[in-house]
């Protein structure tokens, strides 16, 4: 679990987490949910994807599922993006290291489409890959979606044509500047769809927010972010088929978009109340310089989020972490309607990337050792 998340040139990355401004009639409600005692929904040891003759696994920073079970690992160590079959065996190499057309910049990021797999580098450049008549992921083009009245930047691809755009600013950060002014606790801004010729198809759709870390400027003018524990940082999840999940963390709201913004559904989870833990906030603080100690527990609240994280998998299940912390993460997972079904419990160094055709698809992420793909068996029971 990495507790310095990156150097500030990627901030920008940081603001692409969405809370919503919409007055649509009210969702349907659930009842208090406590998440421990729920019952625990099992699941089996599947297959693994690791070192082959064919790939090396270092860093897997983003692992994402094609509706045909295809797997594909964006490695950071390599600055490579791989494709692997339903089974775990290796493709091909979709992209390497470089700045040509389908080459990677060092800190791509990479996500779901509703047409297949993009990527952004930190300059905000956007690459399009997608799937042949074989089923495997080929570069299409570069992207630059741009706008005579507003910068943007590219929060997701929802499908052809289908931009999700926020309107971006500049930072500048010098040694004489207060942290705190520039980057505040909390960040705002618009989001709206696009098509690629920058035609605004819907404005002013979502208010994003984020609730941040910790920025810090040494007396040497080194800069560095820190992630901070119970983050209260809405949600966005795209998914397959271009539509798109929002939660907003602070209210419990979650809502269901199409490709054209028009919302499909609604609800709001009640989780109930729990208090944040002291020593998962001490596993943090570790990495931060002592003298900053204060600032930064002044950004953690006394109660944790109801979730941090939520998706909607293809059996139209709710999966929303409800924890995290030395012993593990926790899941609740609802029915489409928001009833609990019960939850699911990941070790340490298991971050879940997505459930699809009766699969939990993992990244093994320790912070000493190489990372894996590790596919595990969900019944659902």
């Amino acid at each position: 679990m990495n507790k310095l998340l990156f150097p500030a040139y990627l901030l920008s990355l940081a603001f692409l987490l969405l809370s919503c401004n919409g007055e649509e009639d009210g969702p349907a409600e659930t009842g208090t949910i406590n998440p421990a005692e729920l019952p625990e929904l099992a699941y089996e040891s599947g297959f693994s994807i690791g070192e082959s003759e064919s790939y090396m696994p270092g860093i897997i920073q983003n692992l994402e599922v094609l509706p045909n079970g295809h797997m594909v690992v964006l490695d950071r160590a390599s600055t490579a993006l791989h494709q692997f079959d339903e089974e775990g065996n290796w493709l091909q190499q979709i992209a390497g290291p470089g700045s040509g057309p389908g080459e990677l910049m060092q800190h791509t990021r990479a996500g779901l489409t509703g047409d297949g797999i993009r990527t952004m580098a930190t300059d905000g450049r956007v690459q399009l890959f997608t799937p042949d008549e074989n089923g495997l992921l080929r570069f299409e083009q570069d992207l630059k979606v741009e706008f005579e009245d507003r910068s943007s930047t590219m929060t997701g691809r929802l499908g052809a044509g289908r931009n999700l755009m926020s309107q971006s600013e500049q930072i500048r950060i010098t040694n004489q500047d207060n942290p705190d002014d520039i980057f505040p606790e909390y960040r705002s801004r618009q989001l709206f769809i696009s098509d690629d010729d920058g035609v605004i198809l819907k404005d002013s759709l979502l208010t994003a927010q984020s609730h941040n870390g910790l920025l810090v400027i040494s007396e040497n003018s080194a800069i560095s972010l820190y992630s901070l524990p119970y983050r209260f940082t809405d949600i966005l999840s795209i998914r397959h088929d271009g539509t798109f999940l929002y939660g907003n963390v602070e209210t419990g709201q979650i809502k269901l978009f199409d490709q054209d913004g028009e919302l499909l559904h609604e609800l709001t989870v009640n989780i109930v109340e729990r208090a944040s833990d002291e020593e998962y906030i001490g596993y943090y603080l570790d990495a931060i310089p002592r003298e900053h100690h204060d600032r930064a527990l002044a950004r953690i609240r006394e109660l944790k989020p109801p979730f941090t994280h939520a998706f909607l998998d293809d059996d139209h299940r709710f999966w929303l972490r409800t924890d995290e912390g030395p012993d593990g993460t926790e899941y609740t997972v609802l029915d489409y309607d928001g009833a609990p079904l019960g939850r699911v419990h990941l070790p340490p160094d298991y971050s879940l990337s997505a459930v699809r055709n009766g699969m939990l698809y993992t990244r093994f992420v320790p912070d000493d050792d190489l990372h894996e793909v590790r596919v595990l068996s969900f019944s659902g029971h």
